[in-house]
């Protein structure tokens, strides 16, 4: 990738004249790329429009939209996998870490329940409850909009 402008504009693609793998699985590499970069990172539509006009110039404009639609919805399932296979060990490496560790000194909730906050399931229900106990004090309830959807 080279930034022709200096970090003003989208970046310009350094493709190889041949075609190394499948279309998604380039654009794979090219959004993890851009994703690195705190500049390019909402560019993934720009990047995938220079790699089809470079890949697949044949295609018409409601065409790659089309395949960007799809594109898109295969980088969220990666992305979702991804997130799902980092939680799973981040609870297998806590499970293993409680089994070491002794049971935590009681902690109450903000709605009063009182448990061991190394408890996963424990802190599974009550973590909404300390969040929005963090948010009254940033934000005052009287603030907060009235209605159906409201807070307060």
């Amino acid at each position: 990738m080279t930034d022709h402008y200096h970090g003003f504009d989208h970046p310009v693609l350094n493709l190889p004249q041949e075609a190394t793998t499948d279309l998604f699985t380039e654009m794979d590499i090219i959004a993890a790329e851009l994703r690195a970069s705190p500049l390019y990172g909402p560019y993934d539509d720009i990047a995938f429009r220079q790699l089809q006009k470079f890949r697949r110039p044949e295609l018409s404009k409601l065409e790659w939209l089309d395949l960007y639609e799809v594109w898109c919805d295969h980088d969220i399932a990666r992305l979702e996998a991804e997130v799902t296979a980092t939680r799973n060990e981040r609870d297998r490496l806590r499970c293993e870490l409680l089994k070491v560790l002794p049971p935590g000194k009681p902690f109450r909730c903000v709605c009063g329940v009182e448990g061991d906050p190394n408890d996963p399931e424990y802190e599974r229900i009550h973590r909404p409850h300390v969040f929005v106990a963090e948010l009254d004090q940033l934000v005052p309830r009287s603030c907060l909009p009235r209605g159906r959807h409201g807070l307060r």
